[in-house]
C-alpha cells in the first residue's frame, strides 16, 4: 500500500512497471485456459468431420496408398458415396475385386448393430473404388478397410476369409489413434489396414470437407443404382470438360481462319497461287482454300515466287505457320472424341462393381474411443 501512496516520480515509474506486468500476468493466465479451450472446440470439430478431401491413405504393411478423391450424396440424401483412388505408383499392390477387402464401421447411431450394408468395389479393374452407404445419419462415420489378398496372391485375388479380415481390423486398432493437430488417423504399423472419416454433414466448412450433392435418386428402393453413380460421379464431369476443351479448341482454328482470310487479302493473284501450290504440297492430295491451279505448272509458280514482295512471302510464311498449328489442334480434337467415346463405354462394363463387398463390421464407437486413449497415453509413457 505505501508504494501506491507514495507521489514521488521514482514510485510512480516503478507502480506503471508493476502495473504492467500484473496485466500481463493476468492476460496470459486467462489465454491459456482459452488456448486449450479453442483447441478443444476445434479437435471436437475436427473429430465430427471428414477426413479432408485429397489426403493421402496409406496401408501400413504393403505401402499402398489411395487418395479420398470426393464425397458424394443423392437429391434426397439416401446415400452417402466415397470415391477412393488408387495411387498409380502403387496400385499394383492393390487388389480390383471388393471381395478381396473387409471393412468395419463406427458410428453412434450403429452402436447397437453388429453389421451394416455397404457396397464397395472398384469401378472398374484399374478405376477408382466406390462407397455406398446407404441410408446415412448425420453422426460421423470411422471406417476401416483392411486389404485381406497377399501380395503373393494379387494375380488370382484368393483372399483370407472375411473373418480373418474383421481379426485384422480388430488388431489394428490396437494401434489406433488419431493426431490431435490434424486429425488424421492412423493403425498399427503391421496391419494392412487403414482408415478414415466421413461425414454427411460436417462440422468443419471448406471444399476440402464438402459433400457433392447429386440432382438424381440413386436409390431405387432398397437397390443401390450404380450405373447412375457411375455416370454422375465419372462419366458426365468428363464430358463437360471435354466438350468444353472441344469448343475452345474449335474456336482457336475459327480464330486461326479468320487471320488466315485477312492476310490473304493482302496478297497479290501470284501470291494466293504460290500460297494454294504450297497448301498442295503440305496437305498431299487436300486443298485448303484452293482456287483453280490447273492451269499453273511449277516452273511458273517458282518465277512467280521469286517476283513476290518480302511482305508477301511473310504473309505466305505466316498463314502455312498457322496452318499446321490448326492441323495440330483438329488432331488433338479426334483424340478428346475418341478419348469420349472409351469414357462413355466405360459406363456399359461389365467389370462395373462386379465383385462388392456388401456388408461391413459395425464397431463400438465406445470402444473405438478408449483405443485412442490407450495409444495416446502409450506414447506419453514412452
Amino acid at each position: 500500500m505505501a508504494l501506491f501512496g507514495d507521489n514521488s516520480k521514482r514510485t510512480k515509474t516503478v507502480q506503471r512497471y508493476v502495473i504492467t506486468a500484473v496485466i500481463c500476468t493476468l492476460i496470459i493466465a486467462l489465454s491459456i485456459p482459452m488456448i486449450f479451450v479453442g483447441r478443444f472446440r476445434y479437435f471436437t470439430k475436427v473429430e465430427r468431420s471428414s477426413t479432408p478431401i485429397g489426403t493421402a491413405l496409406t496401408f501400413p504393411k504393403s505401402s499402398a496408398s489411395i487418395t479420398l478423391r470426393g464425397l458424394y450424396t443423392d437429391k434426397n440424401e439416401n446415400v452417402l458415396l466415397v470415391r477412393l483412388h488408387r495411387d498409380e505408383q502403387t496400385a499394383g499392390l492393390l487388389p480390383s475385386k471388393g471381395t478381396s477387402y473387409s471393412i468395419s464401421i463406427a458410428n453412434k447411431q450403429l452402436d447397437n448393430l453388429k453389421e451394416y450394408p455397404i457396397l464397395f468395389d472398384s469401378t472398374t479393374k484399374d478405376g477408382d473404388f466406390l462407397l455406398a452407404i446407404p441410408k446415412p445419419n448425420e453422426d460421423v462415420y470411422t471406417v476401416f478397410v483392411s486389404n485381406n489378398v497377399d501380395e503373393l496372391n494379387l494375380t488370382t485375388e484368393s483372399s483370407v476369409n472375411s473373418v480373418s479380415g474383421e481379426r485384422s481390423i480388430e488388431s489394428a486398432i490396437a494401434g489406433y489413434e488419431i493426431s490431435s493437430d490434424t486429425g488424421v488417423q492412423k493403425t498399427a504399423q503391421n496391419s494392412n489396414v487403414l482408415a478414415f472419416r466421413v461425414a454427411l454433414k460436417p462440422y468443419l466448412n471448406g471444399n476440402q470437407y464438402a459433400v457433392t450433392k447429386i440432382n438424381k435418386n440413386l436409390m431405387k428402393g432398397k437397390e443401390f443404382d450404380v450405373k447412375e453413380a457411375y455416370n454422375s460421379i465419372f462419366i458426365e464431369p468428363i464430358t463437360e470438360n471435354t466438350n468444353s476443351l472441344i469448343r475452345k479448341a474449335q474456336q482457336k482454328i475459327a480464330g486461326y481462319t479468320k487471320q488466315q482470310n485477312k492476310w490473304k487479302e493482302e496478297l497479290s493473284e501470284d501470291a494466293i497461287q504460290v500460297l494454294n501450290q504450297q497448301l498442295l504440297i503440305k496437305n498431299g492430295s487436300e486443298t485448303a482454300d484452293v482456287s483453280d491451279t490447273s492451269s499453273s505448272d511449277t516452273p511458273a509458280l517458282a518465277d512467280n515466287n521469286k517476283k513476290l514482295s518480302e511482305q508477301e512471302q511473310s504473309i505466305i510464311q505466316n498463314i502455312l505457320s498457322t496452318e499446321d498449328n490448326k492441323k495440330r489442334i483438329e488432331e488433338n480434337i479426334t483424340k478428346l472424341g475418341e478419348q469420349l467415346i472409351r469414357v462413355q463405354k466405360s459406363g456399359e462394363s461389365s467389370e462395373l462393381f462386379s465383385s462388392p463387398l456388401e456388408k461391413a463390421g459395425v464397431l463400438n464407437t465406445e470402444y473405438l474411443k478408449q483405443a485412442n486413449e490407450r495409444v495416446k497415453e502409450q506414447a506419453k509413457k514412452e
